[in-house]
């Protein structure tokens, strides 16, 4: 992967991925993911190794994403978040990384796991969109 180190975007679509490939949280310039229709259910921990990482974009996952691990947090630019269209079995708000300032859970199902008191408590001024909520 060493011809990729300084990739600052990158695109992941329509693959049954499983599970994030290790060697994406080694592609530490990285500033923009989006995965997009995979099978993907869960974040490695080492997620938090893409600390310039602003915009990190789950869209249309197939399974139920069941959790954020607590690194997550870490990800001190992650600005934008999405989880449009995906599953969500629960939202974890002491994970989110306090830099957030938009999240996109637009058609995404579960949501009842969220607690919006608790996000609102955390995050004063973060822009929540909640379109088409399942």
């Amino acid at each position: 992967m060493g011809q990729f180190i300084q990739l600052r975007e990158l695109l992941v679509l329509n693959l049954a991925l499983i599970e994030v490939p290790l060697w994406l949280t080694t592609l530490t310039d990285l500033r923009y993911v989006m995965l997009r229709g995979t099978d993907i259910t869960k974040l490695p921990a080492t997620i938090s190794n893409l600390h310039r990482l602003e915009l990190l974009r789950i869209e249309n996952c197939q399974n139920p994403l069941s959790m954020l691990p607590e690194s997550f947090r870490e990800l001190r630019a992650l600005r934008y978040l999405s989880f449009r269209d995906t599953y969500l079995r629960y939202l974890p708000i002491k994970h989110l990384p306090p830099s957030l300032t938009h999240l996109e859970l637009s058609y995404s199902s579960l949501l009842a796991g969220v607690d919006y008191d608790e996000l609102h408590s955390r995050f004063p001024k973060l822009r929540v969109c909640l379109n088409g909520v399942k």
